[in-house]
């Protein structure tokens, strides 16, 4: 029951049970779109691609239209039951698959709306 948010540079952390605030961990000058807090990571959509904290705020990995995003500019970020990973952009949806960290994107050409 832990909430989390961010705004431009920073995720914060506020812990229900100690009710303690933190600054978890910022992502420079990108705008935090939306969170995706895991046991062991949080992962951030921001409007420069996907920052992947661990669990002390320290960053382990950031995936970009380069790494096969189908956009820099993520919306939102869901995880299913098998744990792979869904997120929106401005060019469509992608999936980052929990197996193998292959990233799939699905776009009008996959029946989306234009």
């Amino acid at each position: 029951h832990d909430l989390w948010w961010g705004n431009h540079s920073t995720i914060y952390h506020y812990a229900t049970g100690s009710e303690r605030l933190e600054r978890f961990a910022t992502t420079g000058s990108a705008l935090v779109k939306s969170l995706l807090p895991r046991k062991d990571q949080v992962w951030a959509g921001t409007d420069n691609g996907i920052f992947i904290f661990n669990k002390n705020g320290k960053l382990e990995k950031r995936l970009n239209l380069s790494d096969g995003l189908p956009n820099n500019y993520i919306y939102s970020l869901l995880q299913d039951q098998v744990g792979n990973k869904w997120g929106s952009t401005n060019n469509g949806l992608f999936r980052i698959a929990a197996a193998d960290g292959q990233i799939r994107r699905f776009s009008t050409a996959d029946g989306l709306q234009g």
